[in-house]
């Protein structure tokens, strides 16, 4: 499986002039590690708390 490169983008112009982040590509970069989407999937099917051994 290909390794999914990084992608920095750069901050957005804010209308005052102020910059920001877009808060989605925040969310894209905190899900995209390898093993972000099988863990939360694991955490979202059982439905109860799990060690983090049994992950």
């Amino acid at each position: 499986m290909a390794q999914a490169k990084a992608i920095e983008v750069p901050p957005i112009e804010g209308g005052n002039g102020a910059t920001d982040r877009c808060p989605m590509i925040d969310f894209v970069n905190l899900v995209s590690g390898k093993w972000a989407i099988p863990i939360l999937y694991r955490l979202i099917v059982t439905g109860c708390p799990i060690r983090f051994g049994d992950l």
